[in-house]
């Protein structure tokens, strides 16, 4: 099962918002956000609000458990 969630309107330039993309691919979802949290990049918010998002998304739209998630891919477009 796969689930969702974008961001639009997002203020910073797609090649920094990569930077902090490319290290949380192949992560759970919880080690990816302990990750964002500890990154200094400002875009580390912006991904994390996109991850916790998906992960409610999860949760709520498909009955998922939010501890066997793992972030499959991640774009920047």
């Amino acid at each position: 099962m796969e689930v969702q969630a974008k961001a639009k309107w997002v203020r910073t330039s797609p090649r920094k918002v990569r930077l902090v993309a490319r290290t949380l691919r192949d992560l759970p979802v919880s080690e990816a956000l302990v990750a964002c949290s500890f990154m200094p990049k400002a875009a580390a918010r912006d991904v994390a609000k996109v991850i916790r998002s998906a992960q409610a998304n999860a949760e709520n739209n498909f009955n998922l458990v939010k501890d066997d998630l793992v972030i499959k891919d991640i774009r920047v477009e």
